[in-house]
C-alpha cells in the first residue's frame, strides 16, 4: 500500500502530478469495484477537472479521498441506504468536505454505509453489500465499512468517515488499518447527516481512515487537529 505521505511529498516536489495520482487510483477502483462494491457513488469526471487547478504546496495536494455517504458532496446523493431517499441530492458540500478541498484533497466519490448507519455490517437495499478486501465472503464492518474497504484495498490513501459508537474504529480494526477519531471539540460531526436529531447526549464525530499512522498524522495536522511537528 502506497503511503499518502509519500504521495503528497511527490506532488509537492514535482515528482508526481495530481492527475497521475488520480488516474492510478481510478484504475484501482476499476480493478476492485466488482469485488468490493465500496465506492458506490464515484465522481471521477469531476475529480479530473479539480486536479488541474490544485496548488501542489497545499498540505493534502492531489490526494484522492473517499467520503462516507452521510456527508454532503455537491452533485451526489445522501441516501443512507434507504430506498425512499434515492433522490436526495446534495446541493452543497458538507463542512469537512469543503475544508478537504481547500487543503488540496481530491474527492473521488462516496463510500457505502449500512442502512441508516445503525449496523456494523455494510449492506443496504440501495447500494447492496460491501465486501472485505481480503475475505470477500465477510464484511468490512461498519458503519464506515465502505471507507475502510477502500483504504485497505489501496483504492484511496485517505478516507473521511464518522463515528458515534465505533463506526470509524470498528471497520478500521476489521480491515487492519489505523484510524483517528478526534474529539468533538476539534472536528465536530463535519456536517454529516444527523440520523438521531432528538438524541443530543452523544454526537457523532468526523474521523479519518488511512493506510498508515503517519498518514493520519498528516491529515490531523492539515485539519489542525494537532499542531505541526
Amino acid at each position: 500500500m502506497e503511503s499518502a505521505t509519500d504521495m503528497q511529498a511527490a506532488v509537492r516536489s514535482g515528482a508526481a502530478e495530481p492527475r497521475e495520482l488520480l488516474a492510478e487510483h481510478v484504475q484501482r477502483f476499476v480493478a476492485t469495484h466488482q469485488q468490493l462494491n465500496a465506492l458506490i457513488q464515484p465522481q471521477h469526471a469531476e475529480a479530473a477537472i479539480a486536479v488541474e487547478s490544485i496548488n501542489p504546496q497545499l498540505p493534502l495536494a492531489g490526494l484522492p479521498v473517499s467520503i462516507k455517504e452521510c456527508f454532503g458532496v455537491r452533485g451526489l446523493r445522501t441516501t443512507l441506504g434507504i430506498p425512499s431517499r434515492r433522490d436526495q441530492f446534495d446541493h452543497a458540500d458538507a463542512a469537512i468536505v469543503a475544508r478537504l478541498r481547500s487543503l488540496g484533497g481530491v474527492v473521488i466519490g462516496k463510500s457505502n454505509v449500512p442502512q441508516a448507519m445503525y449496523l456494523h455490517e455494510t449492506v443496504n437495499p440501495v447500494w447492496g453489500r460491501t465486501n472485505h478486501p481480503e475475505q470477500p465472503g465477510r464484511s468490512p464492518g461498519g458503519s464506515s465499512g465502505g471507507d475502510a474497504a477502500l483504504v485497505a484495498a489501496g483504492v484511496v490513501p485517505l478516507a473521511i468517515g464518522n463515528d458515534l459508537a465505533g463506526s470509524v474504529r470498528q471497520p478500521a480494526h476489521a480491515c487492519g488499518i489505523p484510524a483517528l477519531l478526534p474529539s468533538a471539540a476539534q472536528l465536530g460531526n463535519g456536517g454529516s447527516f444527523d440520523t438521531m436529531p432528538r438524541f443530543n447526549l452523544i454526537q457523532s464525530r468526523a474521523g479519518f481512515l488511512a493506510g498508515r499512522v503517519a498518514d493520519l498524522v498528516m491529515a490531523a495536522e492539515a485539519f489542525e487537529v494537532v499542531s505541526q511537528r
